[in-house]
């Protein structure tokens, strides 16, 4: 038994080298390099329809000692693993949300000055408690504002050991 086929919707279709003209059901398509974007639905309830995430990674090894229900864990190491992901509504005159470089280095800029070392002794964890949770906030606030104002920080994971991720996410209006 051969299963009906259902028709692809208009941005379902192959994106790259598309022929003719696609006039999808509701607005919003625009052609530019044989690429079809569909990028606003207009109509009493407008909304941006894409959305583009990207994520960037960095690890780093470096100690830390945490209070966990009173007591003070002893300083232990790991190697941890920050992730940033930035979304956006659209894409760039070269068709990228934002450079990956742009965010890896930033990223590492943030979180070199924990790298080989005690977090506790590091501003600003020489005052604030140390958790995966702080530190992902911390990495969130010192990337925001290099980042390109049209893109905003999804969210920050921080994974000190295999499974163990803290993600900080930005405050809903």
């Amino acid at each position: 038994m051969v299963a009906p086929t259902i028709p692809r919707a208009p941005e379902m279709e192959s994106m790259r080298g598309a022929s003719g003209t696609v006039t999808p059901a509701v607005g919003g398509v625009r052609r530019t390099n044989d690429l079809i974007r569909l990028d606003r639905v207009e109509g009493p309830l407008s909304y941006t329809r894409n959305m583009f995430e990207l994520e960037v990674s960095h690890r780093f090894s470096a100690a830390h000692a945490v209070t966990v229900g009173g007591v003070r864990e002893e300083l232990h190491g790991h190697d941890w693993r920050v992730t940033v992901t930035v979304r956006g509504p659209r894409l760039d005159e070269e068709d990228l949300l934002v450079d990956f470089h742009l965010v890896e280095a930033s990223l590492k800029d943030v979180v070199a000055p924990f790298s080989g070392r005690t977090i506790n002794g590091v501003p600003p964890f020489d005052r604030l408690h140390p958790t995966a949770e702080r530190i992902a906030e911390h990495v969130a606030s010192g990337i925001g504002p290099k980042i390109p104002a049209a893109c905003e920080i999804a969210s920050v994971a921080v994974e000190e050991a295999p499974g163990c991720i803290a993600r900080w996410f930005p405050p809903t209006a």
